[in-house]
Order: structure tokens, then sequence, then C-alpha cells
């Protein structure tokens, strides 16, 4: 079943059409609308559906000037990562002390709680993208909301300013950013400029402002683009880690790229990809990373992932030596950790079976401790506007980084492990607007 709104904002359009009223050329509406679906072999609520709504409005007030707006609506029912978490806890806690959280805060301050998932209305509506675009012959200054998205390699990329991991999630966009963005070109040259906000790490308070700025030199020898890469930020600056990087991606029989970077840890991506005429068409592409801020594998502290939502505090020394094993609040201003392990595979595929059929999915592995990560998924697409997709996420290997042991999540005798899906399933459907 379609979400409601699907059906008010498409009843206008079509009457519009009907009685034969036509939108301005200068003013073009697009967007999609979509619903998902996910099951998680987890302990709590394991099923979890989200709808979508994302219109988009493209402007064009003047030559060579275009004004974009996006807005984002979302609701989600179901699974609740915090709520599920406090829950889980407090019955452990139970077990353990023969009291609940509520009396244990009392006994000792510790303080465990989850917020509200929808406090206001921005966690339900926001704008994704507003920026003014002004275009000219060898330059294009963009202004406002955006994405930025740095770098030839693919999931994991060392250069980009603006890093987020979105491979496990096909069916989000990149976050915008409020900045500027400045691209100058002559002949087989390009030089891009950009500095702005950065709440990407949305949720992550900060009395300070997290700006970042960087910048993008690029040529073409060949059939080679040779890019040199440089950025800093607030906290680059208060930590002396100013980043400087380069980024190759060339063609030689197959695709192949080379980027990575230093900032005090060196971080390094080799890739390669190549199209094979196997039904219509499959599409390889591995990588290779290396990340010089991991750790090894017998360093590592197994913990659960960050939780936006949930509050902890004073509770160190809980009786009985019970202690909770969440993910410190990432620092503000600090480049994101997309992986906490040193040597990684990843693999992605695009095989296009039919005009109406694709399968698609990566794969990740830390190739230090065996374990890793498969998505595959696939697409039909039902006409030019719909698109139906089914997939699962899948845990592989043992004892590691993606598939922790039991053992290891068990703290005190309080059994985390049922808070860490091996399996999820997946569905979603979208349809343009």
């Amino acid at each position: 079943m379609m979400p409601f709104w699907y059906w008010m904002l498409s009843f206008p359009v079509q009457t519009a059409q009907a009685e034969g009223f036509e939108l301005k050329e200068d003013v073009v509406p697009s967007g999609y609308t979509e619903v998902r679906g996910t099951w998680a072999n987890v302990s709590g609520t394991a099923w979890t559906t989200q709808q979508r709504l994302r219109p988009t409005l493209k402007i064009y007030p003047a030559d060579r000037i275009s004004l974009r707006l996006t807005v984002e609506a979302q609701h989600n029912q179901g699974r609740h990562d915090a709520t599920d978490f406090v829950n889980f806890v407090d019955e452990a806690v139970q077990e353990q002390l023969d009291l609940n959280l509520a009396q244990v805060e009392e006994l000792t301050g510790c303080h465990i709680s989850a917020n509200p998932a929808v406090e206001s209305v921005s966690d339900v509506v926001s704008i994704e993208r507003f920026f003014l675009d002004f275009n000219r012959s060898s330059m294009d200054l963009r202004i406002g909301r955006q994405a930025i998205a740095w770098g030839s390699a693919i999931g994991i990329n060392p250069t980009d300013v603006f890093s987020e991991f979105l491979l496990s999630e096909p069916w989000r966009e990149r976050s915008g950013v409020d900045v500027a963005r400045l691209t100058i070109a002559h002949q087989q040259h390009q030089l891009m400029l950009v500095g702005g906000a950065d709440d990407v790490m949305d949720g992550i308070e900060s009395d300070q402002l997290e700006w970042k700025a960087g910048f993008r030199a690029t040529t073409h020898v060949g059939t080679t683009d040779i890019s040199l890469i440089g950025s800093s930020s607030r906290w680059r600056v208060d930590n002396n880690r100013h980043f400087l990087g380069v980024d190759l991606k060339g063609d030689w029989h197959i695709g192949w790229w080379l980027e990575g970077g230093y900032d005090g840890d060196l971080r390094i991506a080799l890739g390669a990809d190549y199209s094979f005429p196997i039904l219509q068409v499959l599409y390889v592409a591995a990588q290779l990373n290396y990340e010089g801020g991991g750790v090894a594998p017998e360093d590592r502290t197994p913990t659960l992932r960050h939780m936006e939502d949930l509050e902890i505090c004073h509770c160190e020394y809980l009786p009985n030596g019970i202690s909770i094993p969440v993910a410190a609040d990432p620092e503000p201003g600090a480049p994101p950790m997309l992986t906490t392990g040193r040597l990684y595979g990843l693999l992605n595929i695009r095989w296009t079976l039919a005009d109406d059929w694709e399968l698609s999915g990566f794969g990740l592995w830390n190739l230090e401790d065996g374990t890793g990560i498969a998505f595959p998924y696939l697409t039909w697409f039902s006409g030019q506007r719909i698109t139906t997709n089914l997939g699962i996420q899948a845990a592989l290997g043992k004892d590691g980084e993606f598939k922790p042991d039991q053992t290891d999540l068990i703290i005190q005798g309080v059994d985390l492990s049922g808070l860490m899906p091996s399996r999820t399933a997946l569905a979603w459907i979208r349809i343009s607007i």
C-alpha cells in the first residue's frame, strides 16, 4: 500500500494536467516517494518500516542562474535502537541485581535512558538541498546546502572532505552540508575550492563552529586524471592534522584508481573495475583499503555502535562490576571512523540480467580478522517510475569486527549479543514523481 501522502501529492498534479494547466518552463518539479521495510534477528522489536517523501524543485530565475530546493519528510515505525537497548539492559540488570534502572539510578546516580525518536518537526522534515548555482563558461559557483563527494574509490574514500559510508544503504543520498563550492576549469585542468559548516555528524553537540575547507586540483594526462587534494577543519587545526592526498584514476584495458593521503595516519585505496559481456553486462569492481588509524584484531575492544538517542552517564562503577560496552560519542569535528581495522577488501557488482532486472551488491571484509559483511539485492524496474528491491545483509566469519564472538559481548554476565543482528532482510519500493 502506498503511503497516504503519495496520493495527496499525485492527485493535484493529475488534476492540474487534466484541466490543461502547465507549469512554467523555468520551474521544474521532480522527486520520489519510497517505502522500506526491514527485519533483523535481534532481541526486542525485529521489524522497522519507513516512508519517505523527497520532492525537489528547480527554479531558473535568469540565464545561467538556478536554484534547487529538496525537502525530505520521513516517518518510522517499529524498532528504535535506543529504546530496545534500554529495555534489554533493564532486564539484564534486574536479573543481576534484582533492581530496575530507576532504582539503580537512585542508589548509584547511573542514568540510562532513551530519548524519543521524534522530539520536534526537524526529526520528521528536513531541508536536504538548498543551493544557488551561478554558471559561467569557465567558472561555476554553488552556494548553500549541497552534497560534496570527492574521490575515485568506491565506498571508502580517503580524500573525501565530508566522508560517509553509503554502500550498505543504497537508498540513501549523501547528506547535505552548508558550503560554498567554486569550480574553475581551463582546458585539461580544473580547480575546485570548498568551504563551510560541517553538520554531517548531526546529533553530536559542539560549542564550536565545525567548519571544513578543502581544494582539489585536477589535470588530465592521456587516459588518466591526476588530482591533488588538501583539506583542513577546526578539529584539524586544533590537532595539527591537516590532510594532503592524491587521487589517480585511469583506464588501461581495465579501469583503475589509486586514492590516498596522510594526516598523521596513512590511508590508501587501490582498486580496479571491468565490465564483462555476460547476459547484458556484468560490472565488477574490487578494492583494497589500508587504514593507518585502525587497530589490530588483538587490540580491538568489542562495543555496540554509537546510538544517537541514547543517554548514559555516571555508570562507570555499577554494582557487581556490570559495565555497558557502548561506543563513546565521537569527538566533535573529528573525521568519522568508518571502520576500526587496518586492512580491508571490498567487492562491488552490478549485473544487468535483463531490461527490467538487475542484481547488485557489495562485500566488505576485514582481511586481518576474517570477518565481513555482504549485501546482495535484486532490483526490478517496473516502467520508468517504479523500482522494487529485495535484499539481505549478512555478517560473515566469526570473532572479529563485523561478527564478534558472542562471549566478547557478555560483560560481567550481561549478554548484549542479542542486540547485534547477523542477518537483516530488506525490501523497498521507490516511485518517481
